[in-house]
């Protein structure tokens, strides 16, 4: 075929990978890049150049092809259903009248770019979509799986060396209530790590001010000194300051690396070496940030996410190892950096009874700032995405007629195909993993920190090194219980904004009703003259004829 007889049209990508072998999957540059970092994109791409679904002369350089992807993911996360969306080459013979994609060709050409991808890649189906589309704001939302072994839900007192005993009831009770209360719409600063978003979006409005070249110019100074510091040690140089590859969560605004800190630390990593809970004080967070003292640590709109479910949907053992496992699945518009994690990592906690529910809802508060121990990254996966209908050309289609991006039948297949044969072996190695023993020791020494802040922590000295300007230390005690009064009071205040909405639509109503009662008795009123002016015109009418009939 003639290369010029080629057309770019935009098409989604439903890929599922194995996050072990790359550092994270949003891409760095190409593989043939001296110094880039493997990652799941650069795989990609590479595949997409060589079977020529993306030209030579664009090869190496996403932007060329309208790159885009729904959800992000950090180094070790898996995934069974994102979706990268481009402007692929696509021969017109290809496609249908209307410019679909010819279900006989996709399927070709999707064996063919996995007959050239490693096989912890897979794509699983290939699909036309309108030129507008962006996955990640078409995107309404994500689900994700976490799979836990279940002896790290015990409490050191009830360990035991069986790895098949499963967790008891009052233990998975106890877990559930965690989950729950992590659902709704919160402000999750918390679970995360907060400057990355505060700085991010200083630095959006700034650069919005600042001239076009004075933009660029900063962005490459800053990428120029940008050194990511991964968990596994490496030190990895974007290429930009605006990327970042350790997301759990998907829809989270791009981040300046520049913007980690200490509270991306493993705390495990302290612990191991032996240290004690009193040397981790200075490190663990326990404040109350009154409302205008906050500094340099606020919380903005940019922490608060919805998380629409949050449920145990498996307690099982496996058949292979005869290890029980608990598997959740999280549901959500979008998550932060980590935040995943850092949810199971608390909520944890609670099941093994090393702190109560009442720290993880003081979590949730606004002015509280606590902190949260994170689950290692090897059993997490992003299970699926749901996306809002494609919108017509001329806005005249119905809503019911629109069509929705989904999986394709061949897509099912081949993602069943890939969970049993790359997924579930690697879940199996997962929950073996030497991290499970650090997880679990950190949150020994995270309760241990626990029990002595709650005990005698109101009377040690404040830290003389304030991390942040204005804000001070607090008990743990006052800072559990000022969270918790303040959700009391969020919640009233939720409940007083329901009634004041419900009572403004009962008015609302009842002018309705009012003005269609009016417009009823107008129009009957109408009518009613009109008959009667109609029955005056046939009386008079009537006394014509009359008057004719006595003229003759």
């Amino acid at each position: 075929m003639n290369p010029d007889d080629f057309v770019k049209r935009r098409v989604a990508i439903h890929v599922a990978y194995l996050g072990t072998n790359y550092l994270g999957s949003q891409w760095q540059g190409a593989l043939t890049t001296p110094g880039v970092v493997p990652t799941v994109e650069a795989a990609l791409e590479a595949a997409l150049t060589k079977v020529g679904a993306i030209a030579p002369h664009n090869a190496g350089d996403i932007s060329k092809v309208g790159w885009s992807r729904s959800s992000r993911t950090d180094k070790g996360v898996h995934s069974l259903g994102t979706v990268v969306s481009m402007k692929m080459r696509l021969h017109p013979q290809w496609l249908s009248v209307r410019g679909d994609l010819d279900p006989v060709y996709a399927n070709k050409l999707t064996d063919a770019i996995n007959d050239a991808l490693p096989t912890d890649i897979r794509v699983l189906c290939v699909q036309r979509t309108p030129k507008q589309f962006q996955p990640r704001r078409a995107c309404r939302v994500r689900t994700y799986a976490y799979v836990i072994p279940s002896w790290v839900m015990r409490s050191s007192t009830e360990r035991s060396d069986d790895v098949s005993l499963p967790p008891d009831n009052a233990t998975v009770d106890r877990f559930r209530s965690a989950l729950q209360a992590l659902e709704g719409s919160h402000p999750f600063h918390n679970f995360t790590s907060r400057s990355v978003y505060v700085n991010n979006r200083h630095k959006r409005q700034d650069s919005s001010r600042r001239s076009r070249h004075a933009a660029k110019a900063a962005a490459a100074a800053a990428a120029a000194a940008a050194e990511v510091r991964m968990e596994s040690g490496e030190k990895v140089e974007l290429e930009s300051g605006w990327k970042q590859v350790d997301n759990d969560g998907g829809e989270s605004e791009d981040i300046d690396p520049d913007d980690t800190d200490d509270e991306q630390m493993q705390p495990w990593e302290l612990a191991a070496a032996g240290s004690a809970s009193g040397e981790l004080a200075g490190w663990y967070e326990t404040r109350y940030v009154e409302d205008g003292v906050e500094g340099a640590d606020p919380v903005t709109p940019e922490h608060w996410r919805r998380v629409l479910s949050f449920t145990v949907e498996k307690i099982d053992v496996d058949s292979v190892n005869g290890q029980s496992f608990v598997r959740v699945r999280v549901s959500g518009e979008s998550f932060l950096l980590n935040q995943i994690r850092r949810m199971i990592g608390l909520a944890v906690s609670v099941a093994r009874n090393d702190v109560p529910l009442s720290y993880l809802e003081a979590a949730l508060a606004g002015p509280t700032r606590l902190y949260t121990p994170i689950s290692p990254s090897h059993t997490l996966y992003l299970h699926s995405n749901a996306f809002n209908p494609f919108r017509s050309g001329d806005g005249n289609e119905k809503k019911k007629d629109r069509k929705v991006l989904d999986l394709t039948q061949t897509g099912v297949t081949i993602r069943g195909e890939f969970a049993k044969a790359e997924l579930a072996p690697a879940m199996r190695t997962s929950l073996a993993h030497e991290d499970w023993e650090r997880f679990d020791k950190m949150l020994r020494v995270f309760a241990a920190f626990y029990r002595d802040e709650w005990a005698g922590g109101a009377d040690r000295p404040e830290p003389e090194q304030k991390r942040y300007v204005g804000v001070g230390w607090a008990p743990l005690m006052t800072v559990v219980e000022r969270g918790q009064s303040w959700r009391v009071s969020r919640d009233e205040e939720k409940k007083r904004q329901e009634e004041r909405r419900l009572n403004r639509e009962r008015e609302r109503e009842e002018e309705r009703r009012i003005l269609l009662r009016e417009k009823s008795e107008a129009k009957r009123e109408e009518q009613r003259k009109r008959n009667d002016e109609e029955r005056e015109r046939e009386r008079e009418r009537e006394r014509e004829r009359e008057r004719e009939r006595e003229e003759l």
